[in-house]
């Protein structure tokens, strides 16, 4: 089974005024994705609960899948991992910007999104822009950067009021982990001005979320990606 085993949660929703009742996930209080893994693999399932302890599995089969083949197979730049992820529920869409990779969950960062939560569409445009780096197929930076070994676990934060003067004044705010060759490990902080529009993500988003990821890969870079810890 393609979950026999899991490493814990990607995103947990929470919907307070949820009816809890009905075969619809998104009907109950708590909304969970999570790691299913079969020793080999890992792709994104999902569950729902009315109190956050009991847990309904949703389907049978992951709501975000790998690219598929082989492991390790290059067909495809996530063929054999997506996991771990964040959701945001923005303006009546779904969004998930989710790590994935061939050999690795570390080998850069992909985004979906969905109508429903339940299924989702990958961008034609993953791993998105190669966030600063040059490699063939990964989303890691290139040679000499802080994530040019590993670059994922993107934790994004969204506001309408741009986090009313909390820091600097976007809609979006990602957090991510990387690695540099000689091992140091850190986390980076990169902003997204735009936002999409009730009719789906404009033209103008998409070239603007292409720059905010291609610049996530430089300690300094031309939209506001920065180091903010590093060990």
């Amino acid at each position: 089974d393609w979950e026999r085993g899991s490493y814990g949660p990607a995103a947990i929703l929470y919907k307070p005024s949820a009816a809890n009742s009905g075969s619809n996930p998104m009907n109950y209080s708590y909304v969970m994705y999570f790691d299913g893994t079969d020793g080999a693999f890992e792709q994104l399932g999902l569950a729902y609960s009315s109190d956050g302890v009991s847990w309904t599995q949703y389907g049978t089969l992951p709501v975000l899948e790998r690219g598929g083949g082989v492991w390790g197979n290059s067909v495809y730049w996530d063929s054999s991992y997506v996991y771990p992820a964040t959701v945001i529920y923005e303006n009546g869409k779904y969004h998930m910007w989710y790590s994935g990779g061939r050999t690795a969950n570390s080998q850069g960062i992909g985004y979906a999104e969905s109508s429903d939560g339940l299924v989702w569409l990958k961008s034609t445009d993953n791993p998105l822009a190669s966030l600063g780096g040059s490699g063939a197929f990964n989303a890691m930076g290139p040679s000499g950067f802080w994530n040019e070994k590993r670059n994922y676990t993107p934790v994004v934060l969204y506001d309408a009021d741009k986090f009313s003067g909390h820091g600097d004044a976007y809609y979006f705010k990602m957090w991510r982990s990387g690695k540099s060759a000689a091992g140091d490990k850190t986390i980076g902080l990169a902003y997204l001005e735009s936002r999409h529009t009730s009719t789906g993500y404009n033209e103008n988003f998409l070239l603007t979320l292409s720059l905010f990821l291609m610049v996530l890969g430089g300690f300094v870079a031309v939209r506001g990606s920065k180091t903010i810890f590093k060990k």
